[in-house]
């Protein structure tokens, strides 16, 4: 495959919402990962994809997502706060975070929050991504 083939694949990528990567803070919600930790949010084909410290903490499928939000800190509900912890407290009013919604094998809804990044940017890039792997599948 040549550098220009390359090119065309990251684009064509790009297009579909795969290969997007961010530095985001993970606050909680998914039980593979029970402490608050900064690490990279990536869209790859088979789902969303956490990971910090070289390693992945997890990954969420994209069939299993059944919602995507982004909302601000004083929109926390006392069952948000519950789950972001004394965090919710150090989160400034304007600062939104992102929420995805989904369920395990088990079939318990998990919602789990990121902060620290552009959250309206990526409730559309997820929304895409997630769009075209089910639409594809």
């Amino acid at each position: 495959m040549g550098l220009m083939d390359k090119i065309k694949q990251v684009k064509s990528d790009r297009e579909i919402g795969i290969g997007f990567k961010t530095v985001a803070h993970y606050l909680g919600g998914h039980p593979a990962c029970v402490k608050q930790i900064a690490g990279n949010l990536i869209t790859k084909p088979e789902g969303l994809v956490f990971n910090a410290m070289f390693k992945d903490r997890f990954t969420i499928p994209y069939k299993e997502i059944t919602a995507v939000e982004s909302d601000t800190a004083e929109r926390l509900s006392i069952g948000r706060m519950l789950l972001v912890g004394i965090f919710a407290f150090a989160l400034k009013k304007k600062d939104k975070f992102l929420k995805i919604t989904c369920k395990d094998e088990t079939g318990f809804e998990n919602n789990i929050i990121f902060g620290k990044l552009k959250a309206d940017e990526w409730k559309g890039i997820i929304s895409r991504a997630r769009y075209n792997a089910l639409q594809n599948n």
